[in-house]
């Protein structure tokens, strides 16, 4: 029998010849991605994630026959149904079900007024305004109750103070308006808008703002796909709440504000057990 040895070599001084007449096409082609790197991470804001935790506790008013009965319940629902988590009375999973209610979003919505968004383009980035904005859109009729669409506002502010604002569906023109004086009134199909300075309006300063205009549904709806609610441990009475968000201050609002809805209904259902 022959032995076959196959012996293989890499020809490194041979590579290196064929491509080094390359290198000016490596070297751009390096700046040009860390060109293109630092323009995305100044014009992409970061995402950032917001975490809270409510423990359900028990009732310490239950009596003693009552807390037994609970948790004989709780032990039989281990047993029998793979774990269930109910403490005191309390089924945690009626408790979830609360938190993500369509309802508890709704009222987030309305009570932190997150049914509109403001972005300001700030070159070379958009800037999420969150309680900054330089001008302020409100209606004088409850519109956010029954709207049922988005319409957005294309807000300019020259140097010399001229207001242009353009109010579009989709791509429908809802109307226009052009002025110097505030605050600035405009008529479309779905009702009267009115534009105002706030304090963080600069004048003699260009402005260029998008503002998105929704109903409070909508936004509910958007709120719960946003907000992630579930059990922080299949072993533990902790409910986590996780969302992400651009604008850590609107992130933090929006699940605090969550948490005392939670808690005022449950002092509510305590007051009507009295």
């Amino acid at each position: 029998m022959k032995s076959v040895e196959n012996n293989e070599f890499i020809d490194i001084r041979g590579i290196y010849k064929r491509y080094i007449k390359y290198w000016p096409a490596f070297v751009v082609s390096i700046f040009v991605l860390g060109i293109l790197g630092v323009i995305y991470l100044k014009i992409v804001p970061p995402t950032l994630q917001v975490n809270a935790n409510i423990l359900i506790k028990e009732d310490k008013g239950i009596s003693g026959s009552s807390a037994s009965a609970a948790a004989a319940s709780e032990m039989m629902q281990s047993f029998a149904f793979g774990g269930s988590s109910a403490m005191g009375g309390v089924s945690v999973n009626d408790e979830l079900f609360l938190l993500s209610s369509y309802s508890i979003f709704r009222d987030l919505s309305k009570s932190l007024g997150l049914n509109v968004q403001y972005r300001l383009s700030d070159f070379p980035r958009t800037k999420d305004c969150y309680r900054n904005s330089p001008i302020s859109v409100y209606t004088v009729t409850s519109l956010a109750d029954t709207l049922q669409a988005v319409i957005n506002f294309d807000v300019k502010i020259s140097k010399n103070g001229v207001c242009k604002i353009k109010a579009k569906r989709g791509w429908k023109n809802l109307g226009s308006v052009e002025t110097k004086e505030f605050p600035v009134k405009l008529n479309t199909d779905y009702g009267t808008f009115y534009f105002d300075t706030t304090k963080f309006y600069i004048p003699k300063k260009s402005t260029s703002l998008k503002i998105n205009y929704m109903g409070y549904n909508l936004c509910a709806e958007i709120l719960q796909k946003q907000v992630t609610v579930d059990l922080y441990s299949k072993k533990a009475n902790v409910i986590s709440l996780v969302m992400e968000e651009v604008n850590p201050k609107r992130g933090i609002d929006i699940l605090n504000t969550l948490v005392n809805f939670y808690n005022k209904n449950g002092e509510v259902d305590k007051n009507d057990e009295t």
